[in-house]
C-alpha cells in the first residue's frame, strides 16, 4: 500500500477518472445499442477499479491506526 504516495499511483487514478468521464460522454452520445452497452460495461469496470482504490485506502488507514 506504499503506492498510495507514489506519483505514478496518482497518475493512474487521474487516468481512470478521465476515462470514466470520457465513457460517460460517449454513453450519452451512443447511437446504437451496441455502443451504449460497450460504454456501459466500460463504466462498470472503471467504477469497480476506483472502488478498489477506496477499499485500499480504508485498509491502509485501518492498519495505520488500529483500535
Amino acid at each position: 500500500l506504499h503506492l498510495l504516495t507514489q506519483p505514478t499511483y496518482q497518475e493512474v487514478l487521474s487516468l481512470l477518472d478521465s476515462r470514466l468521464e470520457q465513457s460517460r460522454d460517449r454513453l450519452e452520445q451512443a447511437k446504437t445499442e451496441e455502443e451504449f452497452r460497450t460504454e456501459q460495461g466500460r463504466i462498470l469496470e472503471l467504477r469497480f477499479l476506483l472502488g478498489l482504490e477506496h477499499t485500499a485506502r480504508a485498509v491502509h488507514k485501518a492498519v495505520q491506526s488500529p483500535e
